[in-house]
């Protein structure tokens, strides 16, 4: 009888001592890094995409009315054309006026020509400079306020700078938009990560690249994540960990970011930790 008691205890032991053994699960929740994008420039909204609609690297946003800026670059390019077609001609008339100037000053030189001849081909040919360094500024001005404009059309038509889900959409089709208001927030792909919070006499059990298993609420195959960040410094448990253990205690902020993973992530979302 002693020897089944001896036994019943070593077993209820052994069973305690498993127990302790494994290690509490930390509690945390998802987090996401996102990304207002906003024009520089001010503008009647045109066109925006939807909420939660998924984007591709480089797919529209969103877009401004275009004009007068779209109508500005017509009549400047048409005008650059024409300008090209004037200086081709005025260096045509250049190179004519250079080789008269070389052919007069070699008649000059044997006194076939007079001084005043010389001199009005000289001018003519300095005057020819003079337009083709007129043309060529204009030019330059020209391509320099297409540039502006083209700047100003590329800021309203934005683009996804990322894959990612539109997370929101802050203004209507036909509303105005000011200068550096975001028009839509965009959730990347990568911008998911896991952030949970580590008692000090646990921070030795973890480090930047230790994978931390994730499990979440109504999903039976937990997600693995790789750690990230690790703070420098303890801090109370903040008041959105539900937890009795550690509501009181100092802990360290940890982030994580999944690894393959392509279920439903949600910022906010309750998850528990296994560190193994």
């Amino acid at each position: 009888m002693k020897r089944k008691a001896m036994v019943g205890i070593l077993a209820v032991l052994v069973l305690v001592s498993c127990e302790q053994s494994v290690p509490e699960q930390l509690h945390g929740y998802v987090e996401a890094d996102y990304v207002d994008i906003a024009p520089a420039v001010a503008g009647r909204l045109q066109h925006v995409v939807r909420r939660g609609q998924h984007l591709r690297q480089g797919e529209p946003l969103f877009e401004l009315e275009q004009d007068p800026e779209s109508l500005n670059v017509q009549r400047l390019e048409a005008e650059l054309k024409a300008n090209e077609a004037l200086l081709a001609e005025a260096e045509l008339g250049l190179s004519l006026a250079h080789r008269s100037v070389l052919r007069l000053r070699r008649l000059a030189s044997k006194q076939f020509v007079s001084e005043e001849k010389l001199d009005q081909v000289n001018t003519a040919a300095n005057q020819a400079q003079a337009r083709v360094d007129s043309l060529h500024a204009r030019n330059d001005a020209i391509r320099a306020e297409l540039k502006q404009l083209q700047w100003i059309l590329g800021q309203k038509r934005q683009m996804a700078p990322v894959a990612g889900w539109v997370e929101d959409v802050f203004y209507e089709v036909g509303e105005w938009v000011g200068p550096q208001r975001p028009v839509v927030r965009l959730l990347p792909e990568k911008g998911i990560k896991i952030r949970f919070y580590v008692p000090e006499a646990r921070l030795s059990t973890i480090d930047i690249g230790t994978v931390v298993v994730v499990h979440l609420d109504g999903i039976a195959e937990p997600l693995r994540a790789k750690v990230s960040y690790i703070a420098d410094r303890a801090e109370f448990t903040p008041p959105v960990i539900y937890s009795e253990d550690l509501r009181a205690h100092l802990v360290y902020r940890v982030e994580a970011l999944p690894i393959a993973w392509e279920g439903p992530l949600h910022p906010g979302q309750p998850v528990d930790i296994d560190i193994r």
